[in-house]
């Protein structure tokens, strides 16, 4: 990996197909063990994630005074969005009783998946049908620093 890849005016495209190569360069080769290196780059994540989240106060003080809505440096546009307020859904009686609904219809559904039968519910009859499946979550790696 090349840092001067991050100073250059590539475009992200370009970047992920730079890393992609990198990878498929480094698997080829043999030299290093894969899950080291999935250890050294979520290591790196976390220093960038890091590092942006300490950075970003300075850096919309810096765009602000550009005093433009879209400030373009080096090829790359930054755009400052506003946040907004969000409404208390849960102040709503109404809201919050249509919830508690989905949460226990979810796990009557849920139970029905897991045992491969229709659930009824005991109080009223109501039937909680077996659903196929939708889609499959992929496999995945977790790697605690």
């Amino acid at each position: 990996m090349d840092l001067q890849y991050f100073k250059s005016k590539l475009t992200k495209r370009q970047i992920e197909e730079l890393a992609t190569m990198d990878a498929e360069k480094i698997l080829m080769s043999g030299e290093e063990n894969p899950l080291d290196v999935q250890i050294y780059f979520k290591k790196v994540k976390a220093y960038t994630d890091t590092f942006l989240f300490k950075n970003e106060n300075a850096a919309l003080d810096e765009y602000h005074k550009h005093g433009k809505k879209l400030v373009e440096i080096g090829g790359v546009k930054v755009q400052h969005i506003q946040g907004g307020l969000i409404p208390d859904y849960e102040k709503d009686p109404v809201y919050l009783d249509l919830k508690e609904q989905l949460r226990i219809r979810k796990e009557e559904l849920d139970h029905a998946f897991r045992t491969k039968k229709e659930y009824a519910r005991a109080e009223d009859g109501v039937i909680a049908p077996v659903l196929p499946v939708k889609t499959h979550k992929k496999d995945s790696l977790t790697v605690t620093l």
